[in-house]
């Protein structure tokens, strides 16, 4: 007989997060309900699930503990991606994008606008997150994602590569004077680690660059706002400022001093949807929209490798 599902999720949490007061947190319970928890599903089992070791009684979880949560946790994830799929909103012509909140600001929303007529009857929904998971536990049809992979999932692909470069207000480098001086730049850091000062500086910087320096952001969407109002130099990905570069909000001070980020913009699909006429449809329009504005080459539908 199976435990109740209330102490193998507990025992699911307790790994994901930690330790039983954090898995606390994330459950809303009290952490005494959480140890309770562990206690009945030894009760359950006939074999410990943690040990506490040291002398600060410090919590293990045993193989056999870590057994069992392993295995709560894949089943509660295809719990909720079952969850997720039959209480989606969209109708037979409906789409899910998942992506990064950047990526939808700053590229996907403005070129749905632009293609109303290529997307028409098409009813695209998006969402966003900065967990990296498949499209189907996030209710998705389609997953776009910035990093360098290769993802894991089956019928990923390269949409597209990308660049970094250095971006700023005209206002803020105003305020600079004549001077065309990285140094004397307020440094503005995203929290991507694809996207640091540091891969700029080996390229292009003066030697002994403070890299270090400067406020953090744990957004790109931030990050950008806060360049275009005038709060420093922000190291940016040109698919997510082209739109701002066009328009004159931001400039980039140091020409094409840039960084090649290779395949660097992927899609994933949900194997459940990805033959849904409306998905296709919508996943070949993904890929030709960043082939034309692409940055440099890419081979067309290449491959997860």
């Amino acid at each position: 007989m199976l435990p109740p599902f209330i102490h193998l999720r507990a025992l699911a949490a307790v790994i994901e997060e930690g330790g039983v007061r954090p898995a606390s947190k994330r459950l809303g319970i009290a952490h005494s309900a959480v140890s309770r928890s562990l206690g009945e599903l030894e009760l359950a089992t006939g074999v410990a699930m943690v040990r506490r070791r040291g002398q600060g009684r410090r919590l293990e979880l045993t193989p056999e503990g870590q057994t069992l949560g392993n295995a709560a946790i894949a089943a509660i994830a295809g719990i909720e991606a079952a969850l997720a799929t039959i209480a989606r909103p969209t109708g037979r012509n409906g789409v899910v994008i998942n992506t990064t909140s950047s990526f939808a600001a700053r590229w996907l929303f403005p070129r749905m606008l632009a293609s109303r007529e290529v997307l028409a009857g098409v009813d695209v929904s998006v969402t966003v997150s900065r967990e990296v998971a498949p499209p189907q536990s996030q209710g998705a049809d389609l997953s776009v994602r910035l990093g360098a992979g290769p993802w894991a999932e089956a019928g990923a692909m390269i949409l597209g590569n990308d660049l970094l470069l250095p971006v700023a207000s005209q206002g803020y480098l105003r305020t600079l004077g004549p001077a065309n001086n990285i140094a004397a730049m307020r440094l503005l850091h995203d929290s991507d680690p694809s996207a640091q000062w540091q891969t700029w500086a080996r390229l292009h910087g003066p030697t002994g660059m403070d890299c270090s320096r400067g406020p953090r952001y744990d957004s790109g969407e931030v990050l950008l706002r806060a360049a275009e109002c005038g709060e420093g130099v922000a190291l940016a990905r040109l698919s997510l400022t082209r739109d701002s570069l066009a328009s004159g909000l931001l400039v980039a001070p140091f020409g094409n001093q840039s960084v090649r980020l290779p395949n660097s913009i992927w899609l994933v699909p949900n194997p459940a949807t990805a033959r849904r006429g409306p998905v296709d449809r919508v996943a070949r329009w993904l890929g030709t929209a960043l082939a034309v504005e692409g940055v440099w080459p890419v081979a067309p539908d290449a491959p997860c490798g």
